[in-house]
């Protein structure tokens, strides 16, 4: 077992990273039990052995991963691993055209959805054989993180970082709070909340142009199907098989968006053209938008942006206005890893040696623990989020250990992003009143449901 988590010649890219290594570098023992990890030693029998890794770990974590790759081959010194880098634009239809060609690497870094239709496909080797083999405990991991890579009851990837956090967080700007009147140490916590801040904060130019708004519900798929758990919704059954946003709880979501739209921005067109001379999160960082629905990488992007910003965070707002709603993430929706064994002829050692890369990327301190915290980013291992290191660089790091916890993964198709866009499409007609939420919801569930109908027909 590794158990020293900062090692030597680490790169400093930023003074959130050096301040992360200040404050953890004297630390070797972390604050719960990790995964026993049993390194295999060189004996004469183990004959040399080179593997391929496909991932996206670009910009300033290209030497991070180089180095946790460095680490892993002084543990396993017959492995030799070939690294190439690719870009997360058009990920899957890369994979897709590359294993069509018959190039494939031993090692994939890959997502949620594109996992379940690369499984579906036959195109990844099941994990189970190998995660009983080396007697890896499932359970050190969230379990949405592991749920988010299992399709049909077998394991086809293990996930770093962690999947949660990615679209249950709410960011907000603490002084316009206070000059406000309204709670700045606890940030707006109910949709009834997101209400009071939008008539206090929302402020418009004589023309009717917006001049500072509180925030924008735009008719985004994620961000419905976000919000529809957050009222007790659902967005599909548990076995994937029936569509269900267009329920009681998903008429009163797309209902409470588009009227927050219509009475507190004055219509979606206005909120448009509030955020076009704002690119990104330009707008939150020039203080003329109050909150901002993100993820845990934001809190990198707001210490490289605006470091003096003075803002608090706060789960997802949930409806209390419905006694069975609370707050919640849902994994699935945005970007979250995981890495996997593609399908080819190869020798059965370097199959091992393929899975003993996943092992260390995803279970070892140094690729679960050390690569994820100098990113800011939760492990996908509960124990290791537990470490001093991440409290002192975060002052807000319980707000996402009670997100990850809160987190809700959704089952994913082969057709899910097809449903997603198809949902997305749909819901701008309830903004502009063209069509009612129920009618909207009530077609695009059809449409799904056609598709999913059709999925599992040739199942």
């Amino acid at each position: 077992m590794v158990n020293n988590l900062f090692l030597k010649n680490v790169p400093k890219a930023s003074p959130r990273i050096e301040l992360l290594l200040v404050a953890t570098v004297t630390t070797t023992v972390l604050l719960s039990p990790l995964p026993q990890i049993r390194i295999y030693a060189a004996t004469t029998s183990q004959q040399p052995v080179t593997i391929s890794f496909w991932h996206c770990w670009g910009g300033e974590r290209e030497p991070w991963m180089k180095e946790v790759i460095q680490d892993f081959q002084k543990q396993y010194p017959w492995i030799t691993v070939e690294q190439t880098l690719l870009d997360t634009t058009g990920h899957l239809e890369k994979l897709l055209a590359q294993f069509a060609a018959g190039i494939m690497p031993d090692v994939a870094m890959i997502t949620q959805s594109e996992t379940v239709e690369l499984a579906d496909k036959g195109a990844l080797l099941p994990l189970d054989h190998f995660i009983q083999k080396h007697g890896i405990d499932l359970n050190i991991f969230y379990k949405s993180d592991v749920t988010a890579f299992n399709w049909k009851g077998q394991q086809y990837a293990l996930p770093m970082p962690s999947s949660g956090g990615n679209s249950g967080i709410v960011f907000y700007n603490k002084d316009l709070f206070e000059e406000a009147g309204l709670n700045a140490q606890t940030g707006p916590r109910t949709w009834q909340d997101i209400e009071t801040a939008g008539r206090k904060l929302t402020t418009f130019y004589p023309d009717g142009r917006i001049k500072t708004i509180a925030c924008h519900l735009a008719p985004s798929a994620v961000r419905f199907v976000t919000l529809l758990y957050n009222n007790a919704g659902m967005m599909i059954s548990d076995d994937a098989r029936r569509i269900l946003y267009h329920s009681p709880e998903g008429i009163e979501t797309l209902d409470w968006m588009v009227e927050y739209t219509e009475k507190v921005n004055r219509g979606l067109d206005r909120a448009q053209a509030f955020y076009r001379p704002y690119p990104g999160n330009d707008a939150f960082y020039k203080g003329v938008e109050a909150i901002r629905f993100s993820g845990v990488s934001f809190f990198a992007a707001l210490s490289k942006q605006e470091p003096r910003l003075d803002y608090g965070v706060a789960l997802y707002p949930y409806n209390s206005r419905n006694p069975n709603a609370k707050p919640a993430g849902v994994t699935g929706l945005v970007f979250g890893w995981g890495y996997g064994i593609p399908q080819k002829k190869r020798p059965s050692a370097q199959e091992e040696a393929a899975f003993l890369l996943i092992r260390w990327l995803t279970t070892s301190v140094k690729g679960a623990g050390w690569f994820p915290m100098m990113q800011g980013r939760p492990s996908a291992i509960r124990g290791l989020n537990k470490h001093e290191g991440y409290f002192a660089v975060n002052p807000h790091w319980n707000v996402v250990l009670a997100e990850l916890e809160a987190e809700i993964a959704i089952p994913v198709t082969p057709v899910h992003s097809q449903i997603m866009k198809a949902l997305e499409k749909a819901l701008v007609p309830a903004f502009s009143r063209e069509r009612s939420a129920k009618a909207v919801l009530a077609d695009a569930a059809a449409e799904a449901q056609r598709m999913l109908d059709a999925y599992w027909a040739k199942q």
